[in-house]
């Protein structure tokens, strides 16, 4: 690194070791302007967010989340890190609840996560761990307890999710929007690999020390709303994800009754994965912090079900190969999320998702 001083006089600036493991990994990595982005999609970009803006209209009854999901290291698709360019310029972020990243934006530890959400403000961004961050961060036949602070020092260079970002030590993080009245609640299930490597994707667990910071956080009646940000959906029963071929569930236990609960400020026990119960008041939540939704990735498609038929799990499609990305409208006024995605089609796909499950 050099710099030169008001003088111009040329000042060498030796590197830290942290920014010597950087400079290495973004050595032949550049970003191209998004004056380079393919014009129609630029244009589907501009026009879909003049779209999410003109309808949400200054509402606070509406808040307005831009998410993307599940890129697994990769710049597939025709543009890349120019669409979040793009994005970081032409959105007026002081009018945008938050920007969500849902997790599996990485294979391994490399740097794409720095360049696709640059110019998108720190304080917007919410993080979440996906099963290939637990993964690239671990060693699979490590017999240690997964601690997402072993890992912030050297990770968080590309991914924030490390304790000094404000997240606990297995991932799970709150963050409160002051001007929406919105706490997103996030919730991660990676405290452990599977040491069976014929099972890999059996990593799915909530101990007791992350099902204690998730339920203070749920019991608070604070007069926010409340949104739950995960990865993998928070389905434990018979609940499915429509369009989605597999089965995908939060951690293994029965959490169903859990979240239904705090939709309805009802109370209960439940036994997370360390076989510990637990006890959970929500009484008084619902009215004056209500639960909205829940919106994940993992799946790679839309859909959406209703958790014991009360609380709306939303999944959203992956981004890579064709460069999808959503802005949600979180709609109180009419009691749906309005969606717009963003693929390489002409235009940015409009639906919408009713907040309660509608009558049969």
């Amino acid at each position: 690194m050099a710099f030169y001083d008001g003088s111009g006089r040329f000042i060498k600036i030796v590197p830290s070791e942290q920014e010597k493991k950087l400079i290495n990994r973004l050595v032949g990595y550049e970003i191209p302007g998004w004056s380079e982005l393919n014009a129609d999609f630029a244009n589907v970009l501009r026009n879909t967010v003049t779209a999410w803006m003109t309808e949400h209209g200054g509402s606070p009854k509406k808040i307005p989340l831009f998410v993307s999901t599940d890129h697994h290291g990769t710049q597939l698709g025709n543009n890349g890190p120019m669409l979040f360019e793009l994005v970081g310029d032409i959105i007026n972020w002081d009018n945008v609840s938050a920007a969500a990243n849902l997790g599996d934006t990485t294979e391994g530890l490399k740097p794409y996560y720095l360049d696709i959400f640059a110019k998108i403000p720190p304080e917007k961004q919410i993080n979440v761990w996906g099963n290939h961050e637990a993964w690239g961060a671990y060693d699979f036949n490590s017999t240690e307890p997964f601690d997402n602070a072993k890992v912030s020092s050297e990770y968080s260079v590309y991914y924030p999710c490390g304790r000094t970002h404000g997240y606990d030590r297995f991932g799970n993080r709150v963050i409160k929007d002051a001007v929406f009245k919105v706490k997103y609640l996030v919730i991660s299930c990676f405290e452990y690999l599977n040491l069976d490597n014929e099972n890999a994707h059996q990593y799915n667990r909530i101990g007791t020390e992350a099902m204690d910071f998730i339920i203070s956080n749920m019991e608070e009646n604070d007069g926010y709303k409340l949104v739950i940000l995960s990865h993998v959906p928070l389905l434990y029963g018979s609940w499915r994800i429509t369009g989605c071929p597999y089965d995908a569930t939060l951690a293994g236990i029965d959490s169903d009754p859990f979240f239904a609960a705090r939709k309805t400020g009802g109370s209960g026990t439940i036994v997370d994965s360390d076989g510990v119960e637990h006890i959970y008041d929500f009484s008084g939540c619902a009215e004056d912090s209500p639960f909205i939704c829940a919106i994940n990735g993992h799946v790679h498609t839309d859909g959406h079900a209703y958790i014991n038929d009360d609380v709306l799990c939303v999944s959203l499609d992956r981004y890579y190969p064709n460069d999808i990305v959503h802005f949600l409208l979180i709609d109180l006024e009419n009691n749906q999320i309005n969606v717009w995605k963003v693929d390489n089609t002409p235009q940015a796909q409009n639906y919408q998702i009713p907040l309660t499950k509608p009558a049969e």
